[in-house]
């Protein structure tokens, strides 16, 4: 996971794409993980960063999956 540090910017962190994930889920409720990433793969620069902040998202109990659908706790 890729967190703020002396090498790494805050900007390419995880942590500042919760805010991207989160305001896209506020204006859809819910989307498939596909649908989501096509929503905002610009902002992300792979899939892995995609992934690793859902799960981060997941872990601190701010979305959830279910049915294939991602929504907002």
């Amino acid at each position: 996971m890729l967190l703020p540090n002396k090498v790494i910017r805050y900007e390419e962190s995880v942590i500042s794409k919760f805010p991207i994930i989160l305001q896209i889920l506020t204006e859809h409720n819910s989307l498939s993980p596909k649908t989501l990433f096509e929503s905002c793969n610009e902002k992300f620069s792979g899939i892995n960063i995609y992934l690793q902040t859902l799960d981060c998202l997941f872990a601190m109990n701010k979305i959830e999956l279910k049915d294939g659908v991602i929504k907002l706790c």
